[in-house]
């Protein structure tokens, strides 16, 4: 309900302030005519957020884009607090990062990060875990890197900056 006031507020000289004005409205006048239906009371409007963002694009309002993830952590065992560790380190440092909290086969974890397009992948198996370690890879390649978990961010922004 608050949607069409509120972007029917902030884009008044638009079309799509237009378009949702006049949703508040048709809502508004629906609703307080009174419809006496055996069934009960009430008549709503939906437009959906897709056809909104729609109408918002084509008035020049910038959207992100998904481009991909810089960082897909992947946990092997019971290390589920380790990936939330290392997830929210690096988010806490501005990267685009998400991890795999359910424990799952290791070829189906690649396949998720392959999927999500990470630039970079963090592997944390049990042993990892328990030295404060993790396996640093950069997607397509075969090379890893052990680091010490403090310094994953640092190596993402040093490969950024490359």
């Amino acid at each position: 309900f608050l949607i069409p006031i509120v972007l029917g507020m902030l884009c008044t000289e638009s079309f799509f302030g237009t378009v949702c004005s006049l949703l508040l409205i048709v809502f508004h006048g629906l609703t307080s005519y009174k419809l006496s239906l055996s069934f009960g009371h009430g008549i709503g409007f939906a437009i959906g957020l897709e056809r909104l963002i729609s109408l918002a694009a084509d008035e020049g309002y910038p959207f992100h884009q998904e481009d991909g993830l810089d960082v897909y952590v992947i946990g092997l065992g019971e290390v589920s607090r380790n990936v939330l560790q290392v997830v929210q380190q690096l988010r806490h440092d501005g990267f685009v990062a998400e991890g795999n909290l359910v424990q799952r086969g290791l070829k189906a974890q690649f396949k998720s990060a392959d999927r999500k397009k990470a630039k970079y992948i963090v592997i944390i198996g049990e042993q990892e875990a328990a030295d404060g370690t993790v396996n640093f890879k950069v997607a397509g390649e075969k090379e890893q890197v052990s680091l010490k978990v403090e310094e994953v961010s640092a190596h993402v922004k040093e490969l950024e900056e490359k």
